[in-house]
């Protein structure tokens, strides 16, 4: 059901081409309704159809137009032909599919950003633990020595006392 839409600039539409072809309308046809929908629609048209060519059969670059599932929508509505109620739901269907899908992955996005976030955050606090160590070490080895100095004081003191006994 995709192969209906395609993802272009970051929006799903459809081509003009491709709808002239299932709808059984001469593609200039389609261009001549589009034009006419951007001449009537001022900036929703600007918004929904984006002009765009392809390549004939004979090799030539021929324009057409990428619309959103609302141009789509709009130049549809006009379609009477005996399979447009088939290629309308079709369409729809794929744009949905699409849709969701993209949605899917932008969820997926999120969650994987929220779980670096989280790592970062994890990382950074151990950082600080480190440092918090880094500089108790270095306390430690200030104080080490007179510390050492005692306990070795007090063992011969002990030891002196075990003698004696």
């Amino acid at each position: 059901m995709n192969d209906l839409v395609k993802i272009v600039s970051g929006k799903v539409t459809v081509n003009s081409k491709q709808v002239s072809e299932h709808f059984e309308k001469a593609h200039r046809q389609v261009l001549r309704d589009i034009r006419e929908l951007l001449e009537d629609s001022g900036e929703f048209g600007a918004h929904n159809f984006v002009l765009s060519s392809y390549i004939s059969l004979q090799n030539k670059k021929l324009s057409c137009y990428e619309m959103t599932r609302d141009g789509f929508s709009i130049l549809a509505m006009g379609f009477n032909v005996k399979k447009a109620i088939e290629w309308k739901i079709k369409y729809i269907n794929a744009f949905n599919e699409m849709e969701a899908e993209i949605l899917s992955n932008r969820t997926k996005e999120i969650s994987v950003m929220d779980e670096l976030n989280k790592a970062y955050l994890l990382m950074e606090s151990d950082k600080e633990k480190a440092s918090v160590f880094g500089s108790g070490l270095n306390e430690w080895k200030a104080i080490r020595k007179e510390h050492m100095e005692r306990v070795n004081k007090l063992q011969e003191d002990v030891q002196m006392l075990l003698n004696f006994k």
